[in-house]
């Protein structure tokens, strides 16, 4: 039944062809080669762009065209195989976002008031009964974690020590994820020109 079309591409695609030899040697580094061609294309006037965006039309035609044909000639196994990797597709993308929704900030660090305050709540028939209203019950806590000796204070200051530590630490691995996800972002968004087309940059364009 022959190869799959060649995907479409995209105008940024058509423009890169275009331009990527000419800015490459302007440029001394990879990352300034990207900045530029990015800036370029950001700043490009829409007359400007139109010359792109109707050859990306043109292709666009041409790979409907193509793969009406490539079906044909696979009775109809290319369709089914095309809207496998559509759905695989939107799992992985569902995924990721799901996973950014999962990764929420971790939680902040306690004080030894507030440890206290749970300790006290947590006893039945005690001083949240016997205060009344909510404004007596946490005047009546300040007034005793005020009289607490250092001794009973040490278990809530070592809870509260534990609870920073526990932030921290969190926040670290929290903030490693979320730059590690960033990091990620910024490569499919270099990439994306190409990865979309499924075509490659001109060999100069390729860092080593």
């Amino acid at each position: 039944g022959g190869d799959k079309p060649k995907k479409k591409r995209s105008p940024y695609s058509f423009y890169v062809a275009e331009r990527a030899g000419e800015i490459r040697e302007k440029t001394k580094s990879y990352k300034e080669y990207q900045t530029i061609l990015h800036s370029t294309w950001k700043n490009m006037s829409l007359k400007d762009r139109q010359k792109y965006n109707d050859m990306a039309k043109a292709d666009q035609e041409r790979e409907k065209r193509e793969m009406e044909e490539w079906e044909r000639a696979t009775g109809g196994a290319g369709r089914k195989e095309g809207k496998k990797e559509m759905e695989k597709g939107k799992g992985k993308e569902g995924e990721e976002k799901e996973k950014e929704k999962e990764d929420k900030k971790p939680k902040q660090r306690r004080n030894a008031y507030s440890f206290y305050v749970s300790d006290m709540a947590k006893g039945k028939g005690g001083l949240r009964e016997k205060a009344g209203g909510f404004h007596e019950y946490t005047a009546k806590l300040k007034q005793l974690w005020a009289q607490i000796s250092p001794e009973d204070k040490q278990k809530y200051t070592d809870m509260a020590k534990a609870d920073m530590e526990r932030e921290k630490r969190e926040m670290e691995e929290w903030e490693k994820r979320q730059k590690e996800r960033e990091k990620e972002k910024e490569k499919l968004a270099v990439e994306a020109p190409t990865k979309e087309t499924g075509e490659q940059l001109p060999s100069g364009a390729v860092p080593a």
